[in-house]
């Protein structure tokens, strides 16, 4: 629609559309959310903490606000808050994304427990997610498994053939 979406920082155009829905509704969790999902990926962490301690004041019943603070409350090592959130949020809500479950995948897998995490990495239904491959090269590798771990690094490869270049880089993007 005449605009050049590569000249933008769009992560910037995200931060202005939370900050617009919030002149709206000032109320409103959701908007709180992608304020807290805006700043995040802004690298701004304090702020998009207190956008979600702020929605869920407003509306402690948004299982997609309290799954995404807790997951990325574990994300920053704060590993019990944000499990016992993130674990409130899917019992409240069965149906949330399976994009939380990477976070439950790490948990089994920072303190060893494999079997589970493979369990956990087995029930991700995200199959153009990379992150999906990567989980279970992770796991088999460290089961022993290095036919599935291969077959995982295997569909990396075909996924995003230059992912080894910026694994690093990925996983910094996400805080």
């Amino acid at each position: 629609f005449g605009t050049d979406r590569a000249a933008k920082d769009l992560r910037l155009a995200a931060l202005d559309l939370a900050q617009e829905a919030l002149k709206i509704d000032p109320n409103s969790s959701t908007a709180q959310l992608a304020l807290h999902a805006a700043y995040w990926n802004l690298g701004n962490v304090e702020a998009a903490f207190d956008a979600a301690e702020k929605g869920l004041t407003l509306n402690p019943n948004n299982t997609q606000l309290r799954a995404s603070y807790g997951a990325r409350l574990c994300l920053r090592s704060e590993w019990d808050t944000g499990l016992g959130m993130l674990r409130e949020a899917f019992a409240m809500n069965p149906a949330l994304s399976d994009v939380y479950r990477y976070i439950l995948f790490l948990d089994r897998y920072r303190s060893g427990d494999y079997r589970n995490a493979l369990l956990e990495a087995s029930q991700i239904d995200l199959p153009r997610d990379i992150f999906s491959p990567v989980s279970l090269a992770m796991v088999h590798g460290a089961l022993g498994d290095q036919s599935a771990a291969q077959e995982a690094v295997r569909r990396i490869k075909a996924m995003a053939p230059d992912f080894s270049d910026r694994a690093i880089e990925s996983f910094q993007a996400r805080n």
